[in-house]
């Protein structure tokens, strides 16, 4: 994807924030982000479908196709680089873009969309009627407070992917009501816009699913905690107590389901200072607020993901930057083994070399020593 590209280029671009992606797609900020992230064939080409990541795309999928009492709840809360923005990058890129281009995935991609209508229980119906709530806490348009950019992208969602859909069962007049509380609904307090919300989805009278993705959480807390405004603490603030109000109201009422996402770093560099004193009411009620959404969030229905190893760890790289012209076995033929195994047992012996040519047929086309990187990448404490 890149070979054609100066390292300038595609330098910051290989895994653009969600927020990049929301504004760029949305027509929000002109930010620059590769296009195989806002293509959902070539995404969608480019995502390894590990069986862990199919687990939780199932539990995200069957979630909202029914209403439940207790709103699921998935924390990804990986290492940096493991696939937490990828798939919630996915996610969006399935209930708003895909629907209306299903029959070009299944032309284009039979074994992805095989595996997503099969394995991952994905439904058309379900994801072109699902509205989007996302934000990335981390990365908001720079003339936004974070409250008001969840509700400016929210109504942008709204009027490019799911209107036309709900324009066949809902009259006009109940969906400019809608869309007229999305333009306003930000000068409501978190709990008043919750209910009001709720309240207003309701009288559209048909059953619309609700997929809440919020990203990079525990970083902006703890940059907002460290050397945000009062303004911007008590915005992240509200994001958090409209979040945690809604999946309330939610309850058995619409099908629903709250994806979050933050980095393992980020969220023991928040552990590290939520203890700590501090020396303004303002963060003290945003860590109020933050123990409140993880103690509310705790009592709904979690889903777990398992962490990626490293073979699939391999295998995500493999499929994201590597296209192999002919089949590895063609690639390593017996001859080329022999001829590196020859070759290495000069340097290092036979038992070193005979492990080396074995390891090399999982990790190829990358040196078996890029195991030991992966191995670091996604277990820090190894050495």
């Amino acid at each position: 994807m890149y070979r054609r590209l100066e390292p300038q280029e595609y330098v910051g671009k290989l895994a653009p924030s969600l927020g990049m992606i929301l504004q760029k797609d949305l027509n929000i900020a002109n930010v620059e982000v590769s296009e195989e992230f806002l293509d959902p064939i070539t995404f969608l080409a480019a995502t390894y479908f590990r069986e862990p990541l199919v687990d939780a795309l199932k539990a995200v999928n069957t979630s909202l196709q029914r209403t439940s009492e207790a709103v699921p709840v998935l924390s990804l809360t990986h290492a940096m680089g493991l696939g937490k923005t990828h798939f919630l990058t996915l996610l969006y890129h399935l209930y708003t873009k895909v629907p209306a281009m299903w029959s070009s995935v299944e032309e284009g991609l039979p074994e992805e969309s095989d595996l997503l209508a099969e394995k991952a229980s994905y439904r058309i119906d379900t994801a072109e009627r699902t509205l989007v709530i996302a934000i990335d806490l981390k990365y908001i348009p720079s003339e936004l407070l974070p409250y008001n950019a969840l509700f400016l992208t929210l109504g942008k969602i709204f009027e490019k992917y799911k209107r036309r859909v709900l324009e066949a069962e809902v009259s006009r007049a109940k969906l400019n009501s809608f869309e007229e509380l999305l333009r306003r609904i930000d000068s409501y307090e978190p709990r008043d816009a919750a209910r009001k919300f709720v309240e207003t989805l309701s009288g559209l009278a048909v059953n619309i699913p609700i997929l809440i993705m919020v990203d990079e959480i525990y970083a902006a807390v703890f940059e907002a905690i460290a050397g945000a405004s009062g303004d911007y603490i008590n915005s992240v603030r509200k994001v958090l107590l409209f979040l945690t109000s809604l999946i309330d109201e939610l309850r058995g009422k619409f099908p629903a389901v709250l994806v979050y996402a933050s980095a393992m770093q980020d969220v023991q560099r928040w552990r590290d200072v939520a203890g700590l004193s501090v020396d303004r009411d303002d963060k003290k009620w945003l860590k109020e607020a933050v123990e409140y959404f993880e103690e509310r969030t705790r009592r709904f229905a979690p889903i777990n993901v398992r962490d990626v190893s490293e073979e699939e760890a391999l295998e995500i790289v493999k499929k994201r930057i590597v296209r192999l012209k002919v089949s590895i076995d063609e690639a390593l033929s017996s001859s080329a083994i022999e001829e590196i195994r020859r070759a290495l047992s000069e340097i290092v012996g036979n038992p070193e070399a005979a492990r080396f040519v074995d390891e090399l047929r999982r990790t190829y086309p990358f040196s078996p020593v890029y195991r030991e990187l992966v191995r670091k990448l996604i277990t820090p404490a190894y050495s």
